[in-house]
């Protein structure tokens, strides 16, 4: 599920109703805000599947950077970096004191770890997607399209509309969003 529904921002944020003629900028806009905040926090927000590679080294514990929901699919191992994984069981994740951790009850003795993650939330929380739904009206006021209204600055991404190509890129407004954003950010992993 995206953080931002084109939908909803086209008939709530920028109110053009149902028309398609824009759909493919404000797709591009979208992308580029939920990779923008996905930057911002250091981990995905929106729900998907990781792989994390790490070595073993004895302990039944492992501190995964994600401060968002993660579920395990799958722990696999190997003896060689050449050699194919097997599938393991006996892991779980869990959270103590805020910070992820996937346990194995055998320890993680074996040289190479390979495991599969959900992450992410399967619907984001509101004051996230008010911010990406903030980030990209700004996008959209950088266009020639929107109503003549102060201008806030944005950083990459380049369009073409009749004729006209614009650079634009969240620059001033990605310091307050990212304030926002911060119980979300993960920190030292």
């Amino acid at each position: 599920m995206a953080l931002i529904s084109r939908t909803v921002f086209k008939s709530d944020w920028i109110n053009i109703g149902t028309t398609t003629t824009y759909d493919a900028m404000i797709d591009r806009f979208i992308d580029s805000v939920e990779a923008e905040i996905a930057g911002i926090c250091m981990q995905p927000i929106d729900l998907t599947t990781v792989f994390r590679e790490f070595t073993g080294d004895g302990k039944n514990t492992h501190v995964l950077p994600y401060s968002v929901p993660v579920s395990i699919t799958t722990l696999s191992t190997r003896e060689e970096p050449t050699d194919a994984w097997t599938t393991v069981t006996g892991a779980a994740i869990f959270s103590p004191n805020g910070i992820t951790k996937i346990y194995h009850e055998d320890g993680f003795s074996e040289p190479y770890y390979g495991v599969t993650l959900t992450v992410g939330y399967t619907t984001a929380p509101e004051d996230v997607q008010t911010c990406a739904y903030e980030l990209c009206k700004e996008l959209w006021l950088e266009t020639p399209l929107a109503a003549q209204v102060e201008r806030f600055g944005v950083s990459s991404i380049t369009e073409a509309e009749a004729g006209v190509s614009i650079a634009k890129a969240i620059i001033r407004a990605r310091t307050w969003v990212e304030q926002r954003l911060h119980p979300y950010k993960v920190f030292g992993v």
